[in-house]
């Protein structure tokens, strides 16, 4: 079970970045329950995850790292923090673009897609928050 990105579509599926932002803020009425962190979660783990990260949706191959690792914060468990965090250092280890540390970045190949260096890397540190 997971949430599809559009209603009527089937297939189809978005990476619910942001939910992690109702933990941080520690709100009192969180709009998603901890059912929904979890289904997506376990969704995400077995059935998107590629060599090189959690593709952002089922649009294309590329993700973006800072909010990958929001999600890897948000893991219910050890294995499913350690498999997001696992390919995003394997893409940081084998990039084959010679560039500073990208967050805008494919899934099945060591490749950038174009930012690089930006300060949104702090979101590698999400689960310190």
């Amino acid at each position: 079970l997971h949430y599809k990105m559009e209603y009527d579509i089937n297939n189809t599926f978005s990476l619910k970045y942001n939910i992690l932002y109702q933990e941080i803020l520690d709100l009192p009425n969180k709009p998603f329950s901890k059912d929904v962190i979890s289904a997506e979660q376990t969704y995400y783990n077995t059935k998107q995850l590629n060599e090189y990260g959690i593709p952002l949706d089922n649009r294309a191959t590329f993700t973006k790292l800072d909010w990958s690792m929001w999600i890897a914060a948000m893991a219910d468990t050890d294995e499913q923090f350690n498999a997001i965090t696992e390919a995003t250092f394997k893409f940081a280890n084998e990039c084959i673009d010679r560039v500073p540390l990208s967050d805008w970045t494919d899934t099945v190949s060591p490749t950038v897609q174009g930012f690089q260096a930006r300060p949104v890397m702090g979101g590698i540190y999400a689960k310190l928050l």
